[in-house]
């Protein structure tokens, strides 16, 4: 069993109707309980940075970086980690 928790505090600039640039700190924590028994957790400091590209009257492109340092504990790794990601977005 898993269990992760995070909050964000994300600054958007918006720059025109069809793009905005966003960032911010991310701090999140873990919870791993193996079937075997035993139990692990850990908590992680990181930030993130995107860019939303409008593509259409309801559609956004979203890419993000993103990266964290574990700080406490060993869940859900040991060390740090980025990441990259592309996202979509639609609106209602």
């Amino acid at each position: 069993f898993h269990l992760f928790a995070a909050a964000t505090v994300p600054v958007t600039y918006r720059a025109s109707r069809t793009w905005a640039l966003s960032a911010g700190p991310s701090l999140g924590a873990g919870l791993y309980l193996p079937e075997a028994g035993g139990r692990a957790g850990g908590a992680w400091l990181g930030a993130f940075v995107n860019a939303e590209a409008r593509l259409g009257e309801r559609w956004w492109l979203v890419p993000e970086v993103s990266g964290y340092n574990v700080v406490a504990g060993d869940v859900p790794l040991r060390g740090g980690l980025f990441t990259a990601g592309l996202g979509l977005r639609f609106g209602f």
